[in-house]
């Protein structure tokens, strides 16, 4: 899969992008690790409480000149991409996504794109 200027998860209405004032500095400090490529990747379990079983990934990645980014939520292997906002039966997980993006813009890593 390739980086892209804009990202969007599988069923958002959202779509992001790398903010403007992120540096590789602001991804560290975010708990991103960099690939053996050069770019940034973090991982974050999505989960509805915290001791839940029953859990999803989002995965970001963000390109070493840190403009372009991929966006994706899979299940707990990281192997297939799942749909939060399909059904009622994951209102938890999409709503505990929601907070962890809003996290994301507000530490300036991303921004919601006007387009």
């Amino acid at each position: 899969m390739a980086f892209k200027e804009k990202e969007q998860l599988k069923g958002s209405q959202k779509t992001y992008q790398v903010h403007p004032n992120c540096k590789a500095y602001t991804l560290r400090d975010y708990g991103f690790t960099s690939t053996k490529a050069g770019n940034y990747q973090i991982e974050i379990s999505i989960r509805p409480e915290f001791q839940a079983s029953h859990y999803l990934l989002l995965k970001v990645q963000i390109d070493k000149s840190v403009d372009k980014l991929q966006m994706n939520v899979t299940n707990k292997t990281g192997l297939k991409a799942v749909n939060v906002y399909q059904n009622s039966d994951m209102a938890d997980l999409a709503k505990r996504l929601e907070e962890i993006l809003a996290d994301l813009v507000d530490k300036q890593v991303l921004v919601i794109s006007e387009d």
